[in-house]
């Protein structure tokens, strides 16, 4: 598989290079992370990754002295002293692992296969090889166990916050039709209703708050400066970013003509590796990246929903109207959204209208934050 990624990054660059993407040149990019996600990356060889990075700074002219964030997810069972050694010689400076919860019976409802002890340990060898201020952990809380006793929840919290790191990652339980968990509960009745879980979110960030950590995202908790790079130029839209391998999602712009575009990658690795090939194969074939199962250029009136829904997920950062004229610059809140609109939100404290000294911010409250697909309903509402 290492062999396909490298085909693609390379084929990338390519396209990159020759304005058939981007509409202007490589050397306008700057590459600020690198992300190994999808729950298990590391079951890769490390030799591998160290390819996929090499080739990854080289395309973007940058080193590992450049300061890219190059995080990995990690499940506990899969962290081994020696290889997240091999994994830090790589390149990987940030690991993000997925303990989930500090229960016995939560792990066990959740399928997951690690026991409290592996998560701890998997911590402390994080901890040793990177350090506290490059490891954050997963959580998940609003489980069928919190609903009867939400002390089960504040207890692994209490247990998250005692480890001193500089980062958490807490989410609340969704679960999707057709899957797995869907079979398994009855959402209205095994599950937190709305209420109980607004109780734990809230409890969760005045507990995270005491220990340090301020929500920079939804459901995201950090120390001053020790914020996920990745997650911050995700989660506010306009930025760029490369998916690449089974199931990838990534976002790309041709800045000649302002069009933007939403790519899938196919999701099943065989699958992948498939497409790739006969892509290659049949290169006269138009397609934004080698591996794309779907290719959709972006309305600006999508543009304008994705950067309110990403954006005002940022309690700090909100959706700035510069944004806005990066997708169009005749843009701006006046033109787009109702004044009455946003002065009633304001007065009900859903939303602060920021005013510096070359911009203007929409910023969600924490009341808006909890109900943030409404507050996007009606603040786009013409």
């Amino acid at each position: 598989m290492m062999d396909t990624y490298l085909k693609v990054l390379t084929q990338i660059k390519g396209k990159l290079e020759n304005d058939l993407v981007i509409g202007g040149n490589l050397e306008q990019y700057e590459l600020v992370s690198v992300f190994f996600g999808g729950g298990t990356p590391s079951t890769m060889h490390p030799l591998a990754m160290e390819k996929i990075i090499s080739h990854g700074l080289e395309m973007f002219g940058k080193s590992r002295e450049d300061g890219v964030e190059i995080s990995m997810e990690a499940n506990p069972t899969s962290i081994e002293y020696g290889k997240l050694k091999d994994f830090h010689r790589a390149g990987i400076n940030r690991v993000s692992i997925g303990v989930q919860s500090f229960d016995s019976e939560c792990l066990k409802s959740l399928g997951r296969e690690h026991s409290i002890e592996d998560a701890l340990n998997a911590i402390d060898i994080a901890r040793n090889t990177f350090g506290e201020d490059s490891i954050s952990i997963d959580l998940m809380f609003g489980l069928a166990q919190h609903k009867n006793n939400p002390s089960i929840w504040k207890n692994s919290l209490a247990k998250a916050l005692s480890l001193n790191l500089s980062h958490l990652s807490l989410y609340q339980l969704t679960i999707e039709k057709g899957t797995k968990f869907h079979r398994l509960f009855n959402v209205e009745k095994d599950l937190p209703n709305e209420e109980e879980s607004s109780h734990l979110y809230e409890f969760t960030i005045e507990e995270c708050k005491k220990h340090g950590l301020e929500m920079y995202e939804v459901s995201n908790f950090a120390k001053p400066g020790k914020e996920c790079k990745h997650n911050i130029m995700y989660w506010k839209s306009i930025h760029d970013f490369i998916g690449v391998g089974p199931g990838a999602h990534g976002r790309l712009t041709n800045h000649n003509t302002r069009e933007r575009f939403s790519t899938i990658q196919v999701m099943r690795p065989e699958d992948w590796i498939e497409q790739v090939d006969n892509q290659l194969n049949h290169i006269h074939k138009p397609s934004l990246l080698f591996g794309d199962i779907k290719e959709e250029k972006l309305t600006e009136e999508q543009q304008i929903e994705e950067l309110f829904m990403m954006g005002l997920r940022m309690p700090k950062e909100g959706v700035s109207e510069s944004s806005l004229r990066a997708i169009n610059p005749e843009l701006s809140f006046e033109k787009l959204l109702n004044a009455n609109m946003i002065k009633q939100l304001e007065n009900h404290g859903y939303i602060k209208l920021i005013k510096e000294e070359n911009d203007k911010r929409i910023v969600a409250t924490m009341s808006g934050i909890s109900v943030l697909d409404i507050l996007i309903a009606n603040l786009l509402s013409k």
